[in-house]
């Protein structure tokens, strides 16, 4: 996926969160979700992507 700045996100092989191609924050998923112009990633729980790191949003998907 493609943010509002460009960058391509992508999960690598282990899950990791990659933001043009580099691992950021730290963080890990099973998917990734752009909605409302931001960034979640999924591992069973929502992580909100801050720009900086990632922080819990919570067990509901975001925007439903």
């Amino acid at each position: 996926m493609i943010d509002a700045a460009g960058a391509v996100w992508t999960l690598g092989a282990g899950g990791e969160t990659l933001r043009n191609g580099t691992h950021v924050g730290g963080g890990y998923g099973l998917s990734l979700l752009w909605t409302g112009g931001v960034l979640y990633a999924s591992d069973n729980q929502w992580w909100q992507w801050t720009g900086a790191g990632w922080i819990v949003y919570g067990p509901t998907r975001p925007g439903a």
